[in-house]
């Protein structure tokens, strides 16, 4: 942060204060300056464009609003910086200056420096991160996102989430990005996702899958393993009411549908069709899929 603090002449002292409190702080302040108004300074030219080019916050102090205050106010709103009044705390907002910041106290100014140095540097650090991806002529849009998901690319990922993308974004078609590594397959993506807490339970905007029900539909019974233990719902269904569990069975997916009835899947909820998982291991004699069902989820428990 680059703060200038606003000032009566005569007030440098009191300025002074104020700069060294702030900087000894620790609020992530860059560069701290103060800038005095005279007291002819309705009729004085002020030289301010030096003075505060670089400034990303004012402030300015004391007992009242000094009557050069809706001047600074402009500079603060045409500068597009927080403008930060210090001080007895104000009967209201001057109408001019709706967005004024009051501290009414060094604690309250404080915590609110931090939080804007914060602020500050999360978009500092989301500027770095896009002007890497444009650096390697990678677009910064989702479906740029997307495909480098889709292609497992797990340090470019890394720099879409610093650039300010969530890790529950979804593509056109509101295919989350969980969603979309699992139907490519790969393992990295999907973890990576997931210690980015995406939501392992967001249903696309096209099958109406979660993403252990694409994960079951790719027969990537590791990547089954990782969502159910990161929470995913063993029961989801898609559009068409077809489990993660009877997908399994009508792939014969043994190692799939171990996984999720040792996870608790339900044997026997029905599809859209009324038809169970169970009863469609028996409808197309898929011994060894009864087997394990009888052994890991016995009929009538």
């Amino acid at each position: 942060m680059n703060i200038v603090v606003f000032h009566d002449c005569g007030e440098e002292k009191a300025a002074g204060r104020l700069l060294k409190m702030m900087t000894d702080a620790d609020c992530g302040i860059k560069e701290a300056s103060p800038f005095a108004f005279p007291s002819d300074w309705e009729t004085e030219t002020l030289v301010i464009g030096a003075a505060l080019s670089g400034a990303t916050h004012f402030l300015t102090f004391g007992e009242s609003l000094p009557p050069w205050f809706p001047f600074a106010a402009g500079i603060a709103g045409g500068k597009d910086c927080p403008l930060v009044w210090y001080g007895t705390p104000l009967a209201h907002k001057p109408g001019y200056a709706p967005g004024l910041v009051v501290c009414k106290d060094k604690a309250a100014l404080i915590r609110y420096l931090r939080a804007e140095s914060a602020v500050l540097n999360k978009r500092q650090a989301f500027g770095k991160a896009r002007e890497m991806l444009l650096d390697r002529g990678i677009p910064v849009t989702m479906e740029s996102f997307a495909h480098y998901v889709g292609e497992g690319d797990t340090a470019v990922m890394r720099l879409f989430l610093d650039a300010g993308f969530s890790p529950d974004e979804k593509d056109k078609k509101g295919v989350p990005l969980l969603c979309i590594a699992a139907r490519a397959g790969s393992v990295p993506a999907v973890r990576f996702l997931i210690a980015q807490q995406s939501d392992v339970n967001q249903k696309s905007g096209d099958r109406g899958n979660t993403a252990l029900v694409d994960a079951a539909l790719g027969k990537y019974a590791g990547l089954v393993k990782d969502l159910v233990e990161a929470g995913a719902d063993v029961n989801a269904k898609s559009k068409d009411g077809q489990s993660a569990l009877i997908i399994a069975v009508g792939l014969a997916d043994i190692a799939t549908a171990e996984i999720l009835l040792k996870s608790g899947a339900n044997a026997d909820e029905p599809d859209l069709l009324g038809v169970t998982a169970r009863k469609y291991a028996a409808l197309f004699h898929k011994d060894e899929m009864l087997a394990l069902f009888h052994r890991l989820a016995p009929a009538g428990n």
